[in-house]
């Protein structure tokens, strides 16, 4: 019999805050690490969740699928992708998901008629106790079950039993140990002897809070106060939603400044400050390690135990990992590689990383796209080589305090000709536009879920 899969993807999860110094509790997901594989540095192909997880499930740099263009477009049809796959192998499909997720053509049909939710049902208003019931339900084996949970996007509301310092010093680390809870849960109703389990994330994101000499200070929004605004915002007739697109940047702007003021008082390290000032109406994207830095844990009776991996790793090896571990046949040409290697204890030459900023919907933005190593945080205006160019050195400035670009252009020119040579790969074009009806629902929902 195959292993049964159960994949956790944890939306908006920081690898910092997951693993190392964090101020949650997280016994579940401590034991877990403690009795399995860790993989500390894997990157996100996006800041954002629709192309993190077409390149999570295709294997695939998401501009090559066709769901990449101005506006998102559909899966193209000739890609394959491992939902498929993992079909045509004999595992059953379940899972639970954002509604979002289903337009663009990226999900199978779930064998679980209730497994679409939207963003703001959390795993402790409901979506938690769905998940138990169904692996309660004995699955027909072997099994895939997909979780993707949103309790850490923004904007982050801890239900009243985790709201407490005890729990973490940010609403972003009470809702980690808040998620804690629910895995260990998930832990207890499943066979981890013939079940592979996995925890990871589509992206990570600024935590706008930190602690200025044993006080804290934070920028968190108030999630009861934004979900009033939510509710007026959906009521405005259509003919309003510009006059509301400009009131939203120019209270953004206002708020901007204030955090300003305040923290000219504080003595802030550059990394804090980023984080605290950020918005989700910024106009310049970045891709910092704050945004892109996310945990990949493996977990199971045939996995190495209490194992920490360096290797830096994409989103793109996730899934050829898998079916390298169960030994599936897949006829698909992915980008991505097998880490089986790396949990051998082999060495394998490493990648680098191909990253992009996800667009404003509302505002034309100013975006992104770049290249991690292990020892350089490269990124740049999307359409002008010569714009906006951060070079980090990630050896010597792990938290990316000090943009070294005027300084190293040798390494510049080393990472752009990487750069080129991934983005000049064929791009698949996608083989049906959205109507207009479609491209209406994506963004809507997406604004939902606090994009702009």
């Amino acid at each position: 019999m195959k292993s049964n899969i159960f994949l956790m993807v944890i939306d908006s999860l920081q690898a910092r805050k997951f693993c190392g110094k964090k101020t949650s509790l997280t016994p579940n997901i401590d034991s877990l690490i403690k009795n399995g594989t860790y993989f500390e540095n894997l990157i996100s192909a996006c800041d954002s969740s629709l192309l993190s997880l077409t390149s999570i499930f295709t294997g695939k740099h998401a501009f090559k699928t066709g769901i990449r263009s101005p506006r998102y477009n559909k899966l193209n049809n000739d890609i394959i992708t491992y939902f498929q796959i993992l079909k045509e192998s004999g595992y059953h499909l379940f899972g639970y998901k954002p509604t979002v997720e289903e337009v663009v053509g990226l999900m199978p049909t779930f064998e679980n008629k209730d497994s679409d939710y939207f963003y703001d049902y959390d795993l402790g208003n409901g979506l938690g106790k769905q998940i138990l019931d169904k692996l309660d339900s004995k699955l027909p084996e072997p099994w895939f079950f997909y979780t993707h949970h949103s309790d850490l996007h923004f904007p982050v509301d801890v239900i009243k039993e985790f709201d407490d310092e005890k729990y973490g010093k940010s609403k972003y680390e009470r809702m980690i140990s808040s998620i804690d809870s629910w895995i260990g849960k998930f832990v207890e109703k499943i066979d981890l002897q013939k079940t592979l389990f996995i925890i990871t994330a589509d992206h990570a994101t600024f935590v706008p809070s930190a602690n200025v000499n044993d006080k804290v200070i934070s920028f968190e929004v108030d999630a009861e106060k934004h979900k009033i605004t939510r509710k007026i915002n959906n009521k405005l007739p259509e003919n309003l939603k510009p006059l509301r697109t400009k009131v939203f940047f120019a209270l953004e702007n206002i708020r901007k400044q204030r955090k300003k003021q305040i923290l000219k008082k504080l003595d802030l390290k550059p990394h804090e400050k980023r984080a605290l000032l950020w918005q989700r109406g910024d106009l310049d994207r970045t891709l910092f390690d704050d945004q892109v830095h996310i945990p990949l844990l493996l977990f199971s009776s045939n996995i190495p135990k209490d194992k920490k991996i360096s290797h830096l790793i994409r989103q793109i090896d996730i899934f050829p990992t898998i079916v390298d571990l169960l030994g599936i046949s897949a006829k698909n040409e992915p980008d991505g590689v097998s880490l089986v290697p790396l949990l051998e204890g082999k060495t394998m030459e490493e990648s680098p990383v191909y990253m992009e900023s996800t667009p404003l919907i509302q505002k034309k933005s100013n975006d992104v796209i770049g290249i991690r190593t292990s020892n350089y945080k490269y990124f740049r205006d999307s359409n002008d080589p010569k714009k906006r160019i951060h070079l980090y050195d990630l050896i010597n400035d792990p938290l990316e305090e000090k943009n070294v670009s005027a300084n190293h252009p040798e390494v510049i020119s080393e990472m752009e000709n990487i750069l080129q040579t991934i983005i000049n790969e064929k791009i698949t074009k996608s083989d049906e536009e959205f109507s207009e009806k479609e491209a209406k629902m994506i963004e809507d929902e997406l604004q939902r879920l606090g994009y702009i």
